[in-house]
């Protein structure tokens, strides 16, 4: 779960057991059809939580941040001499053990709504329009988390999606817009000061054919 670099010169990285979790919760979903109208409705509820981690608290690291690890790499020259340029730190001050933090990317809460409606014509073909809805709770992307510093908390997400599709025999023809009100939310955080973007507005065409 946590990845952490142990060597700026040679670029080794440890990978962290973070021991036990718990994850509980439950879910449920309907789908109904009235004549040419459908509607599909989900909900998902998550309490999860890390029973015990210790790590780096990248936080509290004095500028500009991390490098080579002392006195593990002080046969590659590494030095307390040194430390205060950034290229040598002892991390021992700096590491903390967390209990009962989140699992990342765990919403509390998602759930979904669907409507479509189904047009039949007489040459065979169907037209289906279709509208859904999708929230989720934010969530964190990494297990620094403290409920006066939300930096590492994602945003909600809601999203709402269109798409008009034509079906005939072997094909079928779709138009289709993701995001469609163009919502900006942030899904991930990484170290330092970038986070990742969900995906803005995208809309297009799709032409399937079975055989």
């Amino acid at each position: 779960l946590s990845v952490f670099q142990t060597s700026a010169l040679e670029g080794r990285q440890l990978t962290t057991n973070v021991g036990d979790s718990k994850i509980q919760g439950w879910e449920a979903s309907i789908r109904a059809v009235l004549g040419g109208f459908g509607i599909n409705a989900s909900v998902n509820s998550t309490d999860s939580s890390i029973e015990q981690l210790t790590t780096v608290d990248t936080r509290a690291l004095p500028a500009p941040g991390l490098g080579q690890p002392y006195p593990g790499d002080s046969s590659k020259g590494c030095t307390p001499a040194i430390a205060t340029t950034g290229s040598c730190i002892d991390y021992t001050p700096y590491t903390i053990t967390l209990s009962g933090v989140e699992t990342l990317f765990a919403p509390g809460v998602t759930y979904n709504i669907g409507l479509d409606y189904t047009l039949e014509f007489s040459n065979g073909g169907t037209l289906v329009p279709a509208l859904s809805y999708n929230y989720s709770d934010s969530a964190y992307s990494n297990v620094l988390q403290s409920p006066l510093d939300d930096y590492y908390r994602t945003d909600e997400r809601k999203l709402t999606n269109f798409s008009v599709s034509y079906r005939r025999g072997d094909w079928d023809v779709q138009f289709f817009a993701t995001n469609a009100t163009d919502e900006v939310f942030i899904e991930g955080v990484n170290g330092g000061a970038s986070v990742l973007y969900g995906d803005p507005r995208v809309y297009g065409a799709r032409i399937r054919m079975s055989f």
